[in-house]
Parts: C-alpha cells; structure tokens; sequence
C-alpha cells in the first residue's frame, strides 16, 4: 500500500532517477546498465525474478523508439531469460509492456 499512496506523489519517473544515479545502482536494485538500457529488479516483485528493462532515454511509446533501442530492449529481454533460467529455473516466463504512468 505505501507504494500505491506514493504513486499519487510522485514526480518525475523513478526510472530517469535511476538514470541520473549511478553511484546508487544497488540501493536501486540497478542490475545491468548498457549504452541504450538499464535492467532492474522491480522494488515491488509480482513473482521471483521480476525484472524492469527500460531504455535511458524517456520516450512515451514504441513509436518514439530507435530501431537500435528495440534492439537492445530485445536483446535484454533474452539475456534476462537466459539468466533467470539459470538462476531460478521458472516453469515460464511473461513479458509485459507498460506506456505512462
């Protein structure tokens, strides 16, 4: 609940926070950082193994991304499988996208 209540005070995106703060990658649970993207455990886990991937850049949607951002997103989405699958062996996998807030 505190993490919903804060939604509403929020300001700015965490994520161009985390950005900005590369001294505090562990205390944001910063896992991996590319010249495109930054993967994150989510603070607020729905299942093991939750992770974030988002590009540095903020864009509102899909449509505003570079073909070499998709790429990378992509490319990041696999290699988080990849060690997931090693780590904590899942029965399977889901990957989501979300738009604004």
């Amino acid at each position: 609940m505190e993490y919903i209540e804060a939604l509403s005070e929020a300001n700015g995106c965490f994520i161009c926070g985390y950005i900005a703060e590369p001294e505090r990658d562990k205390s944001n649970f910063v896992l991996w950082r590319t010249a495109k993207c930054l993967v994150v455990f989510n603070r607020f886990p729905y299942n093991n193994g939750h992770l974030l991937i988002a590009p540095t850049r903020h864009i509102e949607g899909l449509g505003e991304a570079t073909d070499d951002e998709l790429l990378e997103l992509v490319k990041l989405c696999r290699d988080c499988q990849t060690a997931l699958s090693a780590a904590i062996s899942p029965h399977d996998f889901n990957i989501g996208m979300n738009f604004g807030r």
